[in-house]
């Protein structure tokens, strides 16, 4: 059922901050409702209807599933420092919880590498960096000139077999994650592979 599903997106901070500094993030959107038609179960299994997730959560997911169920403290900065280098307040945050079990996350992340191999995200397949993702589009109920605005997503790990890094591409009005995301996903993967 939907409540079902709803309660584990909450595991993963889904419909809440996940910045513990005084920026001005927003939390997304999960229904609060406790009675789901089928309806309403089917549209949040697959992410639509009422839940608004942000890019920032979405790559906070792909980062639970590639470090085998646990969620790390986000940290935007390091510390502040002057400008002789003296450490003046630490802002990071070092804390982490389990989500959902390393053999659940294990199975997810097997998951995204298929899309990649098979499924609808295969441009990201490069021949330097096994990359697992997910493609998503989101109806905004929006329109642009007469048009349906859809949001083009691709959020997603690597390497695949020793996970270093999670990100999410949301490209607004992209209609499609695997032409508008992917690219730019592989290609800072790339990029990032490169400089280690």
């Amino acid at each position: 059922g939907a409540d079902v599903i709803i309660d584990e997106a909450k595991k993963f901070s889904l419909g809440d901050t996940l910045l513990s500094c005084d920026l001005d993030e927003s939390p997304g959107h999960l229904p609060q409702m406790r009675e789901f038609s089928l309806r309403d179960a089917a549209n949040a299994g697959i992410g639509q209807g009422e839940i608004l997730i942000t890019p920032l959560q979405a790559a906070n997911m792909a980062c639970i599933i590639a470090s085998g169920g646990t969620m790390r403290d986000i940290n935007i900065a390091d510390s502040i420092v002057s400008p002789d280098g003296t450490t003046i307040k630490v802002l990071r945050n070092n804390g982490c919880r389990t989500v959902i079990s390393r053999r659940t996350a294990y199975a997810i992340g097997e998951m995204m590498r298929e899309a990649v191999l098979e499924g609808t995200a295969q441009s990201a397949q490069n021949g330097v960096v096994a990359i697992a993702g997910k493609t998503g589009t989101a109806e905004t109920g929006w329109n642009k000139d007469g048009t349906p605005m859809v949001h083009g997503w691709f959020c997603g790990f690597f390497p695949y077999d020793n996970p270093k890094y999670a990100m999410a591409v949301f490209a607004e009005d992209g209609r499609s994650g695997s032409a508008a995301c992917i690219p730019a996903f592989r290609q800072i993967a790339l990029d990032v592979m490169k400089c280690r």
